[in-house]
């Protein structure tokens, strides 16, 4: 069934099935946001959904909406360090910007969410329609970035210990498009990506096999 999901201005539709736990929502959620489950606060009617045992379909019906409440507090900038350009994606599936890190020079920049994702493959050059491949990782707790590319092998460091990546994930601008343009009822929203470089370099993740 079809629900929505207020939160920050935006009316996003979700698929769920009625036998969906809250809990399933959440992990949905995170998986879109980019936040974790423990940050999620979800209300219906105005009543406070704390048991994430919950199922949805005892709760809920096709088109109901749920309004997610997120910490406000202002997320402190990361500090990213990078031995040779690379790509990051700064935000979530449905709104997100690529993000250029210049070889030798330390950025800081104010993530929008608990991850980050390193590009390794991207397909397409038009703004709106490109696709990023990334490996994303979680830096809620951390305060400096490094990322080394040697021998074709790239490692990222966190606050001086290396990372495993949380996963694989695809980013999508046309999906972007299409959540923003059902949510806000705009035409266009590739402009507000400005313009970015068109080339990203291809970078060996240990466990992605990236088809090259």
């Amino acid at each position: 069934m079809e629900i929505s999901i207020a939160s920050s201005g935006a009316n996003l539709p979700y698929t769920v099935s009625p036998s969906d736990t809250l809990l399933t929502l959440k992990e949905q959620i995170g998986e879109d946001e980019g936040v974790l489950v423990s940050d999620q606060t979800l209300y219906f009617q105005g009543y406070w959904l704390n048991d994430d045992s919950l199922t949805l379909g005892d709760i809920l019906k096709a088109g109901d909406e749920l309004t997610l409440v997120l910490p406000t507090a202002p997320r402190p900038a990361k500090t990213f360090k990078t031995s040779q350009d690379v790509w990051i994606i700064n935000g979530t599936k449905m709104n997100f910007v690529p993000q250029l890190l210049q070889k030798g020079r330390t950025t800081p920049i104010a993530l929008k969410s608990d991850t980050f994702g390193l590009v390794y493959h991207q397909e397409g050059e038009e703004p709106g329609s490109r696709v990023y491949q990334v490996a994303r990782y979680l830096v809620n707790t951390s305060s400096t970035i490094t990322i080394e590319t040697k021998d074709d092998k790239t490692k990222v460091i966190r606050d001086g210990q290396p990372m495993e990546m949380t996963d694989a994930a695809v980013y999508d601008e046309k999906r972007v498009k299409s959540k923003m343009e059902t949510a806000k009822g705009i035409s266009e929203i590739a402009a507000n990506f400005g313009k970015f470089l068109s080339g990203i370099g291809a970078f060996v993740f240990p466990g992605i096999n990236t088809g090259l």
